[in-house]
């Protein structure tokens, strides 16, 4: 909101301006919420990473996760676990009803191609929060949300309109879609949206 003006008086403010608490509208009421999860310790979250935004417009909570692969592994394992593979919980984030909304949607936009690891990537779910890198997502208590099914590149979007159910607890991970290829990441940026419903 930098450079906002005022049009009563002709007067500008100058910098930006941060909202801490709600903006009302005619229309909607905004919010920046606090409380949300970050990365596992087993995911490298350095790099371009970004500690993840959740919103709620009038109810509806919009959650956002900003990731960047670079320095994490895949191994040649298809449905492996992707992170640094020495740590438990290579998870890139938990959900929580109350932070995060009844979730109806999961959205997952590749913005940067990921290279030298595997590129057919997957997105599952699951209770469990001990899984370290390397290890199989299927030997867990596991849903899948979004299967790639090919490799992917810059724009390349897909989602998951739901099906698991309540994802209230559930601890998100990146798997190898596919088997054959282990290395470790130089690039791979993704942003997964996660859109709920605010529960009362």
């Amino acid at each position: 909101m930098s450079g906002f003006n005022s049009f009563r008086r002709g007067k500008k403010i100058q910098g930006d301006v941060t909202i801490t608490g709600a903006l009302t509208t005619s229309d909607a009421t905004i919010q920046n919420i606090g409380g949300s999860t970050g990365f596992g310790g087993g995911f490298v979250s350095g790099n371009d990473s970004k500690v993840p935004s959740v919103t709620n417009i009038n109810g509806r909570i919009i959650t956002k996760l900003y990731i960047d692969l670079a320095g994490n592994d895949s191994t040649a394992d298809d449905l492996d676990i992707i992170g640094n593979g020495t740590t438990a919980n290579g998870s890139i984030y938990k959900h929580v009803n109350s932070v995060n909304g009844l979730a109806v949607e999961v959205q997952m936009h590749c913005v940067e191609d990921p290279a030298t690891g595997a590129d057919d990537i997957d997105l599952y779910v699951s209770g469990d929060s001990a899984a370290a890198a390397g290890s199989l997502v299927t030997d867990l208590d596991e849903a899948a949300l979004i299967t790639a099914g090919e490799a992917w590149e810059a724009g390349a979007a897909k989602q998951a309109t739901f099906g698991p159910g309540d994802l209230d607890g559930a601890f998100f991970y990146l798997t190898s879609g596919e088997a054959g290829t282990a290395g470790e990441y130089s690039t791979g940026k993704f942003i997964i949206t996660i859109i709920g419903n605010e529960t009362f």
